[in-house]
């Protein structure tokens, strides 16, 4: 259960921060929208791997089955493609071996590129955007197979959101399933915390320790609650 919570909270945290930033024309706001970006990717297939090592004790069980399809279907080949490619290289190890930087610049086309922005003479208003231009050529040269540049960023872009989409609401549902199975939910002191979002409303604690109580007193299956916390996640 640490495991699967520990990758619900790495790619939720890459999803506030690409959230956060994808309407900006800030140096620093573009840097990280990009770079949230390649985090996500990265703790995706990172992820995967996690639920892929947890897989031999849990093949069969129904709240699994998302999980496994996202591991092993070939519908989902290329998904898998080019989450690792980009856990490689431009989200985590940073091309620490020169595999890819160096063949990549001596294939990029003459043209003008931007090599550095800032919004103000802070350091951390700085962006250099060359290094992230250098990761997506990589990309197009890798995958592209004869689309064009921007089809083929758009296919790589839509293939990671979904997957990460799809992996978060699989945790969920196994998390639950876990809680419900070991019983945890017994001995976890329910509070509701006092808060409100930016529209004023209150979020989702109140719902979630009154489905608590359901399972406790037998008066919820976990299918009810499952399907209650995707539309959770889906609101």
């Amino acid at each position: 259960m640490i495991k699967v919570g520990r990758v619900l909270n790495a790619n939720l945290f890459a999803s506030h921060c690409y959230l956060d930033y994808r309407s900006t024309d800030t140096a620093a706001g573009t840097r990280m929208y990009q770079r949230s970006f390649y985090a996500l990717a990265g703790y995706t297939y990172q992820g995967m791997l996690v639920m892929k090592a947890l897989q031999g004790r849990y093949l069969g069980v129904p709240e699994f089955e998302a999980l496994r399809v996202l591991i092993h279907d070939k519908k989902y080949r290329q998904h898998r493609e080019y989450l690792k490619a980009i856990r490689n290289f431009a989200a985590f190890h940073l091309d620490e071996y020169d595999v890819m930087t160096r063949s990549t610049l001596s294939q990029l086309k003459a043209a003008h590129y931007d090599l550095l922005s800032a919004d103000s003479d802070t350091l951390i208003s700085y962006y250099f955007q060359f290094a992230d231009t250098i990761d997506m050529e990589f990309l197009y040269l890798k995958f592209g197979n004869g689309r064009s540049w921007e089809d083929t960023l758009a296919d790589i872009s839509s293939s990671v959101l979904q997957f990460s989409s799809e992996l978060v609401n699989g945790c969920f549902e196994f998390m639950f399933y876990l809680t419900v199975k070991s019983e945890l939910h017994k001995y976890i002191e329910k509070r509701s915390v006092p808060y409100r979002n930016a529209e004023g409303n209150q979020p989702g604690q109140d719902r979630m320790m009154r489905l608590w109580e359901k399972i406790k007193n037998n008066e919820e299956t976990m299918e009810d609650f499952t399907a209650d916390m995707h539309d959770d996640v889906q609101e």
